[in-house]
């Protein structure tokens, strides 16, 4: 959740960084003033789950709901694409 915040030590900071410093170097400041208020923005939500997660009690408790198999196997078929095209995402590209 920090690096997607863009905390400066953290993969998301330089992510953003470099999308807004080359938003800029192609003169388009407004789009870039517009990126760094969305990221603002979504730091309040971002840190919002943090505050949930860790340092707020449960509110109810945790029921777990059985599923049925018809779920599982499409759960386990869209794992296995993923997994199967991630594998051998070099032979598809060009």
């Amino acid at each position: 959740m920090f690096s997607m915040i863009g905390l400066p030590p953290l993969a998301g900071f330089f992510a953003k960084y470099y999308v807004f410093y080359n938003a800029i170097l192609q003169g388009e400041i407004m789009l870039a003033m517009l990126g760094v208020l969305t990221s603002v923005i979504a730091a309040f939500y971002y840190l919002k789950v943090i505050k949930y997660m860790y340092f707020m009690n449960a509110s109810k408790d945790i029921k777990i709901i059985p599923t049925n198999k018809g779920l599982f196997l499409v759960t386990v078929i869209s794992v296995s694409f993923t997994l199967f095209f991630f594998a051998f995402a070099r032979a598809y590209i060009l």
